[in-house]
């Protein structure tokens, strides 16, 4: 434990940071923590009537068969009994990482760390999980955290491919292109058959424009994994880059029959629909549906307020953008529609209450400031002309 402690602190030093004695004091508090935990940990107690075998055996069986909502259950069913299996915390958190559960993936990475602080797969899914997250709710300073968890796990492991390939898409969210090329292909030299070191150096010719390049990886990492949901739907946002909107359509389909149905995927659908052939029905249809599996999943709550304000359902639309809110939208124009939603129904403090949380957001542009302070400035009862967002280009994707 004190060489962990140890190298940490060397490779912390190793590069800048904006926050660096912060982040230092929190993932080495954390490394203390995981000591302490180690030292008094007790055995396993599995929650009663559970065998912890039977359900990795039953998650793995989901997950292998692409029922991820199943694998997760089974996954938390399993961590439980075997908390110190190293293996089991990192699918259980990489499987809500790519689901578009980034905040419980960080948490379920943390556990992780706890679970074996001398291995690398704790680090490298928590610096993942923070790259999602900083990507999800547009915190860029989550970047550079990321970093150093992912860096912490090569200095452990230098040979371990999943981190090389983590690797690679933060320096690609941060623009630096070459560095993750470099990543990329070492975590395919390590492993050429890594699905993941794939599907990132996809993401590092996408960020580039090399749309087909990126399509080609993303396909290759399909066929080692066809299973995995956010592949198939990653592949699928190039098709539509690439002008191959049926063919997207089909593998988001596909995605769903894996499935059984799952959020993301109703959400691309949703999306595919409303911007690539201005089918509202269909695209009100999925965003509908992807509530109804999981109401809990913000960006169709975001997408379906859209879709509501624009055919004057304004207090369906209200209610869905306060949903959105719940959840934990920080984007401001969500706040402003609720706002203004809220406003066209007659719910004048309602709306003057989201326009003054919306006005402390971070990102603010100085339109949606101003279309925020007329609602506070005009909920006095005066009738408003309707404002319509536009539906197909009000759009946000999840693990960006």
């Amino acid at each position: 434990m004190l060489a962990i402690l140890a190298g940490l602190g060397i490779l912390l030093a190793d590069f800048v940071l904006e926050n660096q004695e912060s982040l230092q004091a929190q993932v080495v508090g954390m490394l203390a923590t995981a000591e302490n935990q180690m030292a008094t940990m007790s055995a396993p107690t599995p929650t009663p009537g559970q065998d912890p075998m039977l359900c990795l055996s039953r998650a793995n069986a989901a997950y292998e068969a692409g029922n991820m909502s199943v694998a997760l259950d089974y996954y938390d069913c399993a961590v439980k009994g075997m908390p110190n299996d190293i293996g089991v915390h990192y699918q259980r958190a990489f499987l809500l990482i790519t689901s578009g559960y980034e905040e419980e993936g960080l948490k379920a990475a943390r556990e992780a760390i706890m679970a074996d602080p001398t291995a690398p797969h704790g680090y490298a899914i928590a610096g993942m999980a923070l790259d999602w997250l900083a990507a999800s709710t547009r915190r860029p300073e989550l970047y550079n955290e990321a970093l150093a968890y992912v860096l912490k796990a090569l200095e452990i492991d230098e040979n371990f491919a999943d981190a090389h390939a983590f690797l690679a898409e933060i320096y690609a969210d941060q623009a630096r292109f070459a560095e993750a090329e470099i990543a990329a292909q070492k975590a395919l030299e390590i492993d050429p058959d890594n699905y993941k070191a794939r599907r990132n150096y996809g993401s590092v010719l996408e960020y580039q424009a090399d749309y087909e390049g990126a399509a080609d990886q993303l396909e290759q990492a399909i066929r080692l994994n066809p299973k995995l949901p956010y592949l198939r739907i990653h592949l699928a946002r190039l098709y539509f880059v690439l002008g191959k909107v049926n063919d997207a359509l089909d593998l988001l389909l596909q995605a769903v029959q894996i499935t059984g149905g799952d959020a993301q995927s109703y959400y691309w659908l949703g999306h595919g629909y409303l911007q690539y052939q201005g089918d509202y029905p269909s695209a009100l249809s999925n965003f509908e549906t992807c509530v109804e599996v999981d109401p809990d999943y913000r960006p169709c709550w975001e997408r379906l307020g859209g879709l509501l304000i624009f055919q004057q359902e304004y207090d369906r639309a209200a209610n869905a953008y306060a949903r959105a809110i719940d959840l934990g939208s920080t984007r401001p124009s969500v706040f402003y529609y609720a706002a203004i939603s809220n406003q066209l129904i007659g719910r004048c403090d309602n709306a003057v209450n989201y326009a003054r949380r919306g006005l402390e957001l971070a990102g603010l542009d100085t339109e949606t400031e101003s279309d925020m302070r007329q609602v506070i400035n005009e909920c006095r009862g005066i009738a408003l002309d309707t404002p319509t967002p536009d539906p197909e280009t009000e759009s946000q994707s999840e693990g960006e």
